[in-house]
């Protein structure tokens, strides 16, 4: 019995052993996989800024206070003023009514965009005016020249030379943005919101593909450009879902349909 015990334990001894062999074994060509792993990353990250279509992500923090100075000259508050009638239960009335929004220059000598829905009140009716608050505080009468409810965009024009602010060419998802607008009207005159394309090609319900965007777009920035990081105006900010339970959804025109809305009159 103890001959045989004594082998038991060899046995034994000798199956821990090659257990304990086999385990290291393993887990070094475990950590050897995960080596070659990590050096295959660095190499593909020290090569990501010479490969075609890399996306570099960098620090852009400063970026809008770089660009500001050459957009700000573009954009413009609307002061929208009009007497409409209104159906009470005394009848009809006429009322008084004081709007107000946003928009931006596309030529030099005063054409400008912004939302229909902005300039509602003043489509076809003798009385009321638009107002266009320029930059530097000084304003003009503009008249509407062209105006399409479906697409939500008008055509203004003012009697001034100004600065025109330019179209980007090409867009894409999750690149950072920022709107310029007058939020709630003109004591918060230029405001500055920044986000990124949260998405592309969102519809509605009527058709217009739209740009939705986690810039913050409030009442009063309707008809104000939405920028890249270049300074190019990619869409025309014009609404927002107000929820208590949503945040950071807010929708602009492409700029593509903005371009087409506008090529017979500004061409």
């Amino acid at each position: 019995m103890t001959l045989r015990g004594d082998i038991m334990k060899k046995i034994i001894v000798v199956l821990l052993f090659f257990s304990l062999a086999w385990t290291v074994y393993v887990q070094e060509e475990r950590i050897n996989l995960l080596e070659n792993s990590l050096n295959q990353l660095q190499n593909t990250l020290a090569q990501l800024p010479t490969m075609p279509n890399a996306i570099m992500i960098s620090d852009d923090s400063d970026g809008v206070a770089n660009i500001l100075p050459s957009v700000l000259e573009g954009v413009v508050g609307l002061r929208v003023e009009a007497t409409i009638r209104q159906q009470t239960w005394f009848g009809e009335r006429s009322v008084q009514t004081v709007g107000s929004g946003s928009g931006f220059f596309v030529t030099d000598s005063g054409y400008l965009i912004t939302n229909a829905h902005v300039v509602e009140n003043a489509f076809q009716n003798e009385q009321s005016s638009i107002t266009a608050v320029l930059f530097d505080g000084t304003s003009y009468p503009a008249v509407i020249v062209k105006y399409d409810r479906d697409l939500d965009l008008a055509i203004l024009k003012i009697n001034a030379s100004v600065f025109p602010l330019t179209f980007a060419s090409e867009m894409r998802l999750g690149e950072s943005v920022f709107a310029i607008g007058y939020p709630l009207g003109f004591d918060l005159s230029l405001s500055i919101t920044k986000g990124i394309i949260s998405g592309l090609n969102r519809n509605l319900g009527n058709g217009v593909p739209l740009i939705q965007t986690d810039a913050a777009i409030n009442p009063g920035n309707s008809g104000g450009p939405l920028f890249n990081m270049k300074g190019e105006v990619i869409g025309v900010n014009s609404s927002k879902i107000a929820s208590s339970i949503v945040e950071g959804i807010g929708f602009a025109i492409m700029g593509e349909i903005v371009t087409e809305f506008m090529d017979d009159v500004i061409n």
